[in-house]
């Protein structure tokens, strides 16, 4: 094979490799679900905020965080069967642009139990989402917090959700650390190694709120749209 054609062929190669790159951390992180799902008997569906990076031999091009939408979420749920449990796994930072109103709709309307794992942090939408669920289950050190971004709200561990009545469990399942490990934590500030194309983060520090007082803690754990459960299912 001739210098021309390798010529030919180095942009295809280019433009291979990061899509093959993407697949593979795609398969990893679906046979750790599946793992999840076998140990758990439920369906699992992760609320993640993660870096991808895509490079072509060592080379960065680019990087970028990924972070579903609340609608696809939602989507996700209602399309689940009736009689499956769904696990939300949830790690995000805060001030994230995100409105969890349709998740936690669809959640309180899935027929089968539902339950909230946080290995490390869920600080937007965290207590949205913990008043409609069955059960939470929260890492040694993990957080929740309210959907305020750019202001301070309410961070609750383990103790302060079981004064608010919440069904609490502070045992993570198995396979849960593998799971999370297929997701790249996002880095801030960016790292040294330089990148061709950065795309700015999926966070909103400049959205305002008119929410109430953020000592109100029971107020932003507690929807007053009816969607919060009390005692189970019944």
């Amino acid at each position: 094979m001739g210098w021309v054609s390798w010529v030919l062929l180095l942009p295809l190669f280019l433009l291979v490799t990061p899509a093959i790159q993407l697949g593979v951390g795609w398969v990893r992180r679906r046979r750790a679900g599946s793992r999840l799902e076998k140990e758990r008997g439920s369906r699992v569906i992760p609320l993640i905020l993660s870096m991808e990076t895509v490079a072509t031999y060592g080379i960065p091009l680019l990087r970028f965080e990924q972070l579903p939408l609340a609608e696809e979420l939602a989507a996700a749920v209602s399309a689940t069967a009736a009689g499956r449990p769904i696990d939300l796994v949830a790690d995000l930072p805060p001030d994230v642009d995100l409105d969890v109103a349709p998740l936690a709709a669809a959640l309180a309307a899935h027929k089968a139990p539902t339950t909230l794992l946080v290995p490390r942090r869920a600080l937007t939408g965290g207590l949205t989402l913990a008043a409609v669920v069955d059960t939470i289950v929260l890492g040694p050190a993990a957080a929740l917090a309210g959907d305020r971004p750019g202001r301070a709200t309410p961070t609750l561990h383990a103790a302060d959700l079981r004064t608010l009545g919440l069904h609490v469990e502070e045992t993570l399942p198995e396979h849960l650390a593998a799971y999370l490990a297929s997701f790249t934590p996002p880095q801030r500030p960016p790292g040294r190694m330089p990148f061709f194309i950065s795309l700015p983060p999926a966070t909103s520090s400049s959205r305002q709120s008119s929410d109430a007082d953020d000592g109100v803690v029971a107020a932003a754990v507690v929807p007053d749209d009816g969607m919060a459960r009390t005692g189970g299912r019944g």
